[in-house]
């Protein structure tokens, strides 16, 4: 078949004379944009103000980086190739569910700002997406497009919290009568998600708070979570306590993202909890790729529950609310920093992925400078196991077609991974030239993040490395 036969091409009413592409001057151009139409040999793109629309036409030299998409009206294309504004020959075409060169000038981000460290609401604009805060602040953390979070926590409760009371019936009990605290203490409290008391307690709460300022969505620490406690409710069963919560959120009639995620059952897998997405926005997984506890960096099968858990989100589109909770400075925790930041792009989804990190800055913001890194187009789409990123010799790793670093275009990018414990593993892809690297604190510490680093070689047990070609 002669690819290059001029072609009459309908766009809305009127009709285009394609020219053939071997009569135009050979020229490499790149063009970006949405595919307007498809023929049976060529595509049109609306490449914009660049040329208007072009006939895109390939041949068996041409590579195409599909991205789990095919050539079809409404997909966006970035094309390299040969030729001009009248036709071009395409070397190589990359498919893309958003626009290319509009890539956002950070992943989506949480932090705490109960308090605004003395600078105003819009310093923390262009780099936050969401923050859990107080009546004081919410107005004004609102104002500036930042989404707001209302702790609440219906789950427990001390005598000094909002949601006690003297109903007795709110309270969680055992078989003989007794309430149930947190194992070897006196408070707080487990309560009783089957209490329609204490939903209407909880609902007279965000409505009043709602009254005194914009909040987005609702908190609900500790969901469906009975760990730790000084003994199990009467009668319990849990998939009883797990269907009470779900009514319970339901019931509250508010927007609810829960924590619960962490809490994993017997199972060693994604946890049960991931079932109350069916009535909320989503869900936060504390501990997620570091953590408090020693050793900081999870390995081994922790590390896949937590990667299994953020797919698992992705797939449901769901906000997954990923709190890495180490709290170590920011300035001397580089390696752990790559490490949780390599694997939240692993497996993340730019629409609902949120990271939240911990690690502790001068400034008391805590979203680290890394996170202006914005990869996009992944060459293999969202998978449903993690296991299928495993590459040969013992690293996980993901390819992007485009990648951003605060807005700006750095070319392709791979993050890769090694959650063994012991072993270092080989840099599972080709072609790489430098890597990510990131030095001093917070991104309003002065802290920064480059792609000038080395060529990637070996990954060392429990780390993470970003690379670019």
């Amino acid at each position: 078949m002669n690819l290059f036969r001029p072609v009459l091409f309908a766009i809305g009413v009127s009709a285009v004379l394609l020219v053939s592409a071997s009569s135009v001057r050979a020229a490499t151009i790149v063009l970006t944009g949405a595919i307007a139409g498809v023929g049976s040999n060529f595509f049109s793109l609306n490449s914009g103000s660049s040329c208007g629309y072009v006939p895109i036409f390939s041949n068996a030299s041409t590579q195409l980086i599909s991205n789990g998409l095919t050539i079809s009206r409404g997909v966006y294309a970035k094309v390299t190739g040969s030729g001009n504004c009248r036709s071009v020959l395409a070397a190589q075409i990359i498919l893309a569910s958003t626009p290319f060169g509009q890539a956002p000038q950070h992943i989506l981000t949480a932090d705490y700002l109960f308090s605004l460290h003395n600078r105003p609401a819009a310093a923390y604009a262009p780099w936050l997406t969401w923050s859990e805060t107080n009546t004081a602040n919410a107005n004004a953390i609102a104002a500036v497009g930042i989404k707001t979070l209302f702790y609440t926590n219906p789950n427990r409760e001390r005598p000094t919290d909002p949601l006690y009371n003297t109903n007795e019936t709110t309270f969680a009990h055992t078989c003989s009568g007794s309430r149930i605290t947190n194992s070897g203490s006196t408070s707080p409290f487990l309560m009783d998600p089957n209490s329609t008391s204490l939903t209407q307690l909880w609902a007279a709460l965000v409505k009043s708070t709602n009254s005194q300022a914009h909040f987005d969505v609702v908190f609900d620490d500790n969901a469906d979570d009975v760990y730790g406690t000084s003994a199990l409710p009467c009668n319990y069963d849990p998939q009883k306590w797990l269907t009470a919560t779900q009514n319970q959120i339901r019931n509250l009639r508010y927007p609810v993202v829960y924590n619960a995620l962490g809490v994993l059952g017997n199972s060693n897998n994604v946890s049960p909890t991931i079932a109350l997405n069916l009535v909320s926005l989503g869900g936060m997984m504390e501990s997620c790729y570091d953590s408090v506890f020693h050793p900081h960096a999870l390995y081994g099968l922790q590390w896949i529950i937590v990667e299994n858990t953020e797919i698992a989100m992705a797939n449901q589109r769901k906000l997954f609310f990923c709190y890495a909770s180490y709290t170590a400075p920011a300035s001397t925790s580089t390696v752990y920093r790559l490490y949780v930041d390599a694997s939240f792009l692993l497996s993340y989804d730019i629409n609902t992925s949120v990271l939240w990190e911990y690690f502790a800055t001068p400034s008391g913001f805590h979203v680290e400078p890394e996170s202006a890194l914005v990869a996009l187009s992944p060459l293999v789409p969202e998978p449903n196991d993690v296991s299928v990123l495993k590459k040969p010799g013992g690293a996980y790793g993901r390819e992007y077609a485009a990648c951003y670093l605060a807005s700006v275009y750095v070319g392709p990018c791979a993050a890769a991974v090694n959650p063994d414990k012991n072993l270092s593993s080989p840099f599972p892809f080709s072609g790489y030239t430098r890597t990510l690297v990131v030095a001093g604190a917070g991104i309003l510490d002065g802290g920064t993040a480059t792609p000038t680093g080395p060529a990637p070689a070996l990954i060392a047990p429990q780390s993470g490395v970003i690379a670019f070609k």
